[in-house]
C-alpha cells in the first residue's frame, strides 16, 4: 500500500495509541508502611524556662601583652681591638706608596719595572740603562711583602747608580 501524500509510512506500522481507563485504587495491593518509632518525652525543667544557649566563638580569648623588657646595654669595640686606629699595629703588613715608587723609578731611570706575586713572598724586577747602547742592568728582590720587596730593589738600585757615577 503507498502511503497518501505528505504522510511517511514505516515498515512495520506501529500500533495506534489506545488509552486505557485508570485503574481504580486497592489498598491491599500497596505496601505496608514501616512501624512508627515511639518519640521520646521532652525533658522538663522545675520551672519550664528555656535553657540558654551557650556562645561560641571562633577566637581565642585575647591574651594580654607581656611586659616590656629593658634592652641590653651594648657594648662597642674599640676602634684599636677592631684595627682601624691611626697608628698601624705590628702585625698589619705595610704597604707601598706607588706615587712615590714611580717617581724614584723615573729619578733613577728605570726602563721597565714588574712586580710579581710569588707563593713565598713577592718579587719586584727593573731595569736600569747602562752607558753601552742597547743593554740594561737588571735589578731584582725578593720580599715577604708587595712594599718589602719594592723597598729592597730600590735601595739595590740606588745603591747600583751611586756606583756608576
Amino acid at each position: 500500500m503507498i502511503a497518501p501524500p505528505g504522510q511517511f509510512q514505516s515498515y512495520p506500522a506501529p500500533a495506534p495509541y489506545q488509552p486505557q481507563a485508570p485503574m481504580p485504587y486497592n489498598p491491599s495491593r500497596q505496601a505496608p508502611l514501616p512501624p512508627r518509632l515511639p518519640v521520646p518525652p521532652r525533658p522538663t525543667t522545675a520551672a519550664s524556662t528555656p535553657v540558654p544557649r551557650p556562645i561560641v566563638r571562633g577566637v581565642a580569648p585575647e591574651e594580654p601583652p607581656p611586659p616590656p623588657r629593658r634592652p641590653e646595654p651594648l657594648s662597642i669595640p674599640s676602634p684599636e681591638t677592631l684595627g682601624v686606629s691611626g697608628t698601624p699595629s705590628p702585625s698589619a703588613p705595610e704597604l707601598c706608596n706607588w706615587e712615590a715608587t714611580r717617581r724614584r723609578l723615573r729619578d733613577l731611570g728605570a726602563t721597565s719595572f714588574q712586580v710579581l706575586e710569588q707563593r713565598r713572598g713577592w718579587s719586584f724586577r727593573m731595569n736600569l740603562p747602562t752607558r753601552q747602547p742597547g743593554q740594561s742592568h737588571r735589578i731584582e728582590a725578593e720580599g715577604r711583602t708587595e712594599a718589602e720587596a719594592v723597598r729592597l730593589a730600590l735601595a739595590e738600585a740606588e745603591r747600583w747608580v751611586a756606583q756608576q757615577r
